[in-house]
């Protein structure tokens, strides 16, 4: 294991795992994120492979079973699900979403899970 990869994952250690709990919420599985936009509202981040439609009902307008959002007015661990996500990221390590209900047209992010780097 590269230095690199042990400071992310030490990092990843500190900020805590990105959680919360979520009824009825989807699973979004094995995704590898592609690219991470950052607002003052809130971060929208893609993720390859697409689904096969978009879940939770969302409609957004461009390309809804590809991205996530992450809410910045909802959740008090915003920052730890961002920072998890950008590790993932950071790390070219798959990514796991819970999902429940839409921002801005699209599924918003309840929790994150990182699997280890291959």
């Amino acid at each position: 294991m590269n230095l690199n990869r042990i400071a992310a994952f030490t990092a990843a250690a500190v900020l805590g795992v990105a959680s919360l709990s979520a009824s009825a919420a989807t699973s979004i599985n094995t995704r590898t994120i592609t690219r991470i936009a950052v607002s003052d509202n809130w971060a929208v981040i893609e993720y390859t492979p697409g689904l096969a439609a978009p879940v939770e009902g969302c409609t957004g307008t461009l390309n809804p079973e590809k991205k996530v959002t992450i809410d910045w007015e909802s959740f008090a661990n915003r920052k730890t699900m961002l920072a998890t996500a950008m590790l993932a990221f950071a790390t070219g390590s798959n990514v796991n979403f819970s999902v429940s209900g839409c921002k801005a047209g699209y599924p918003s992010v309840r929790r994150v899970d990182v699997d280890a780097a291959q």
